[in-house]
Parts: structure tokens; sequence; C-alpha cells
């Protein structure tokens, strides 16, 4: 390999070349070659239908920029976060992030420190039991990346 990056510990070569890759330690600006680079373990949200007047602390990387979510459940989910220095609003069933049942995507972040979030009916909850807002978590990774 190319740039010194021969011999037995390859795993520390593969570290070096993507950090070298991915702009250093900490990420890169969106770009379509990164489409999300992770910093940090993920923020779990357990979300119900009652949840959303329970604020979540987070802290988030100094340098991230985005984030994605996923929401493996089998109800939608809405979600909206309180900036610092601003009182805490919860989430309705008409505010905030609405996010489908069984999807994730990448969305800039304004650096929120508490998180609000609910699990609300599907948009097939009349028709079939299983998207009855229900018991849950949603998974929030905060990161560098291009959102889409």
């Amino acid at each position: 390999m190319a740039g010194g990056f021969s011999g037995a510990d390859w795993q520390a070569n593969l570290s070096r070349w993507a950090e070298l890759q991915l702009g250093g330690r900490e990420g890169l600006p969106a770009g379509p070659q990164v489409p999300f680079y992770r910093m940090g373990e993920p923020v779990i949200i357990e979300v119900t239908p009652d949840s959303a007047g329970t604020p979540v602390e987070v802290v988030l990387p100094p340098n991230a920029t985005c984030f994605q979510y996923t929401n493996n459940n089998p109800f939608a989910v809405r979600l909206c976060g309180t900036r610092e220095g601003l009182d805490f609003i919860p989430v309705t069933t008409r505010t905030g992030w609405l996010w489908m049942p069984g999807t994730q995507g990448i969305r800039t972040t304004l650096r929120p420190v508490l998180l609000s979030a609910m699990s609300v009916d599907g948009p097939y909850a009349a028709t079939s039991p299983e998207q009855k807002a229900g018991k849950g978590i949603l998974e929030l990774q905060y990161g560098t990346g291009a959102p889409g």
C-alpha cells in the first residue's frame, strides 16, 4: 500500500488511512464521498405515546454537524430538540421531525442540549394494529456528513 501503510500492524494502518480519508479525527464537512461519519456513541431514546414531557439530555461531539436517526419501530416517532439557553418545549403529535416506521436518514443538527421524543400512530394504524403508537427506542448517531 502506498504512503507507508505496509507492515504487520494492518489494523493500525487501516485506521490511519481511514483517518486521512475522513479529514483527521474531526471529520469532514458534508460531501459526496462520505455520506456520514459517526462521532461517539449512539444516543438511545425510549419512546412511548406519553414520553414527550421527559427531556433527554445530550452532549454532542464538538464538531458534529448532523445526525443519523434510526426508527426500527413498527410505529412512527416524533422528535424535537431544545438549544442551549432556551426553555424546554416538549414535542407534540403535530410538531418536530416525523419519522415513519422502519426508516433511517441523515439530517443537519442545530446542536440541541435537550431532546423530546414520542411514539405516534403510523400511517396505516387504522388498519394495521402494529402501527399504533407503542413503546420502543429511537437511535441517534451524531457526526459529520451529507444530509439526505
